[in-house]
């Protein structure tokens, strides 16, 4: 089963990111649905991870537990909104993906390997492909 993690970011307020997971789903689409409720919402990177779904949702829990500065709600319950910078966040989740699965991030889509995408990727390149609709 493949997977991908997400980072977003938004131009309202630049010392501000998400990190999230998503199944087998775009992650193009998330970031649409969630863009409804910040329009200057921008997609960073998404990466790939041919996996079961376990392994996503750990490192999504070590990433949150990195990161610490986690945004709370109103009610004090916990987000996936962290305060720091969005680039500083990919180059230490790129560091965390890359030592869990012990291989490196490819530019290029293959099999067996953690590929990063980008919005542009998702909005061209993937666009035919039914997977990925």
């Amino acid at each position: 089963m493949n997977g991908w993690i997400y980072l977003l970011e938004t131009t309202s307020d630049t010392l501000r990111f998400k990190l999230g997971r998503t199944g087998g789903e775009n992650p193009l689409r998330r970031y649409l649905q969630l863009r409804t409720g910040d329009p200057g919402l921008l997609f960073r990177v998404a990466y790939l991870v041919p996996t079961v779904t376990w392994k996503l949702s750990r490192i999504e829990y070590a990433m949150h537990q990195q990161f610490g500065d986690q945004i709370r709600f109103h009610d004090d319950t916990r987000s996936e909104w962290f305060h720091g910078r969005p680039e500083s966040a990919q180059v230490l989740l790129e560091g965390w993906i890359g030592d869990l699965f012990d291989t490196q991030i490819s530019e290029t889509f293959g099999q067996g390997v953690i590929w990063r995408a980008h919005e542009w990727d998702f909005r061209n390149y993937m666009k035919d492909w039914p997977e990925f609709a």
